[in-house]
C-alpha cells in the first residue's frame, strides 16, 4: 500500500465501538485509523488512533505535535487495552501536552519511577533472610548463650511471617503473634516480644529500614519475681528423696508403654548425675547453665576452685567459685559416672552424637517430675534457698552476691576491686556445713509449719 494510500485510509471516519476495531483488515503494510475521543465537555480530540499490523494485531497510539515535530506514543494493545481506557489515556496524555509536557517523557519518567520501586521492592529483605542475618552477626556475636533465642525465632516468629518483607510488618502483628503465644505460653510471648524488638532493631541499624516498627512494643505478660525458698525442712526432704529416686541407669523419655525406663513415683526416676546436679546447684549457688556446661578442665580439685568461663557466664566476666568439701565430695561421685566425656554432665549417647553436654531442659524437665513431695519448686530456686541461707548464717550481703556473680552496683564496682576469694571461701564452708547439718537433721532452725504441702 502507497504511503498516499495509507492516508486516504487513516482520514476515514474515526472507529466508535470495538466492533469496528475487530472488523478492520490487515494489509501488507501496517495502517492507522483515527478513533473518535471526547474530553471532559464532549469535544472532540484528534490524535487517537489505532493501527492495525500485517500481522493482524491492534494497537492504540497518540498522534501529535510538539516542538514542531509529529510524534506518536504507543498507548496498548487492543484488546488487552479496552477502547474506554484507550481513551482516557489519550484523555491524560493531551492535558499533558496543553501544559507543555511531552507525554512520552512523562511516561518514560513513570516507567522509570516504577523501575526502581520494582527493583526497591525486590532488594528488600525477608524476615527469613533477617532473622539469619540477626543470628549471625548479633546473637553469634555478642550473646553467650544465643541458642535459645535462635529456636525461638526459628520456633514461634517465622513460622507465622514465612514469605513476607520485613519492611511490611508492623507493630500490630507483633501484637497478634505475641497475643496468641500468650495464650499457651504467658511468658515465654514476653521473650518473643523482645526478640522481636531487637530483630528490628538490628533491622534499622543495619539500614534494611528507616526505623524500627517494633519500637515500644511492650511485652504482653506482667511477670511477677520467683520469691520461693526452700527451708530446713524442704532441704532434709530433697536431699533423701534424689537419693532414693536416682539410679546411675541411664534413662529416657518417658513414652507409652516404657515408664519403667524412668521408674515410677515407687522407683527411681530421675539419672544419677542429675540428682547430683540438683544437689551440687544447691551446694554452690551457681546458675543451671553455668553448671551443665561445667568441663572438668574448668574444676581444679587441688585448689578446690571452680573457674566459669566468660562465655558460659551471665555478666560476660569469668567467675571463681571455691569449692566447699560437699561440693568436691560430689563432684567425686559424678566423676565416675561421667566416662570419658570432658563434661562434667554429657548427654546421653555423647559416643554417638559426639561429646556434649547435658541440655538445661534436660534438668529442668527432671525437677519438674521429681518435685519430692514439695511444694512446686525449680533449679533456680535452689540458688536463691543458698543466697538466704547464707544471709541467715550471718554472711556479709556483698559476699553472697560476689557468690552469686551478680554485678555489684556502678560505684561500688569502680573503686572497690577486691575479688573477696577468701571471704566467698568461707561463706560456702559455712554453708557446706550448715547443709550437711540440715541433711542430717541436726541444724538448730526451725522451720515455721506449713498448712499443707501439695504431693507433686
Amino acid at each position: 500500500m502507497t504511503e498516499s494510500k495509507r492516508e486516504d485510509v487513516a482520514t476515514k471516519g474515526a472507529i466508535t465501538t470495538p466492533a469496528e476495531i475487530k472488523a478492520l483488515k490487515p494489509a501488507e503494510q501496517r495502517y492507522d485509523v483515527a478513533v473518535e475521543s471526547l474530553d471532559d465537555d464532549d469535544r472532540a480530540m484528534s490524535g487517537l488512533q489505532i493501527r492495525v499490523f500485517p500481522s493482524g494485531a491492534r494497537s492504540f497510539c497518540f498522534r501529535y505535535t510538539y516542538g514542531g515535530a509529529v510524534r506518536r506514543m504507543t498507548l496498548g494493545a487492543f484488546p488487552a487495552m479496552s477502547l474506554k481506557l484507550a481513551r482516557e489515556h489519550h484523555l491524560a496524555a493531551a492535558r499533558l501536552l496543553e501544559r507543555g509536557t511531552d507525554p512520552q517523557d512523562a511516561k518514560a519518567e513513570r516507567r522509570e519511577v516504577q523501575r526502581r520501586e520494582k527493583a526497591k521492592r525486590e532488594a528488600e529483605i525477608t524476615v527469613e533472610a533477617l532473622v539469619d542475618e540477626f543470628i549471625t552477626d548479633h546473637l553469634r556475636e555478642h550473646r553467650r548463650d544465643p541458642d535459645q533465642a535462635e529456636r525461638l525465632l526459628r520456633r514461634e516468629v517465622l513460622p507465622k511471617w514465612k514469605g513476607k518483607k520485613a519492611s511490611e510488618l508492623r507493630r500490630r502483628d507483633a501484637v497478634i503473634l505475641c497475643r496468641n503465644i500468650k495464650r499457651r505460653a504467658p511468658v515465654l510471648a514476653n521473650r518473643v516480644a523482645a526478640l522481636v524488638v531487637q530483630l528490628f532493631g538490628f533491622a534499622a541499624d543495619a539500614g534494611h529500614l528507616e526505623t524500627n516498627p517494633m519500637a515500644g512494643l511492650r511485652r504482653p505478660t506482667k511477670e511477677t519475681p520467683r520469691e520461693r525458698k526452700l527451708d530446713v525442712d524442704e532441704i532434709h526432704t530433697l536431699w533423701h528423696e534424689l537419693d532414693a529416686r536416682s539410679s546411675v541407669q541411664q534413662g529416657g523419655p518417658l513414652k507409652k508403654g516404657r515408664e519403667n525406663r524412668r521408674g515410677t513415683a515407687e522407683a527411681p526416676q530421675l539419672t544419677r548425675p542429675l540428682a547430683l546436679g540438683i544437689k551440687l546447684l544447691l551446694a554452690t549457688a551457681q546458675r543451671r547453665g553455668e553448671l551443665l556446661k561445667a568441663r572438668w578442665a574448668d574444676v581444679d580439685t587441688d585448689g578446690a576452685l571452680w573457674t566459669i568461663p566468660k562465655e558460659h557466664s551471665k555478666n560476660g566476666h569469668p567467675h571463681a567459685v571455691p569449692l566447699s568439701p560437699l561440693a568436691r565430695e560430689l563432684l567425686r561421685e559424678l566423676r565416675t559416672l561421667a566416662g570419658g566425656s570432658d563434661f562434667l554432665f554429657p548427654a546421653r549417647r555423647s559416643e554417638q552424637r559426639g561429646d556434649a553436654p547435658v541440655t538445661e531442659k534436660a534438668l529442668s524437665r527432671a525437677a519438674a517430675r521429681n518435685q519430692c513431695g514439695l511444694d512446686r519448686w525449680t533449679p533456680h530456686d535452689l540458688r536463691r534457698s543458698a543466697a538466704t541461707h547464707m544471709n541467715r548464717l550471718g554472711t556479709d550481703a556483698i559476699v553472697v552476691e560476689k557468690v552469686l556473680n551478680h554485678t555489684l552496683p556502678k560505684m561500688m564496682a569502680t573503686y572497690n576491686r577486691h575479688d573477696y576469694l577468701p571471704e566467698m571461701r568461707a561463706a560456702l564452708d559455712a554453708w557446706s556445713a550448715e547443709l550437711r547439718r540440715i541433711v542430717a537433721g541436726t541444724s538448730n532452725v526451725v522451720a515455721l509449719p506449713k498448712k499443707s504441702r501439695a504431693r507433686r
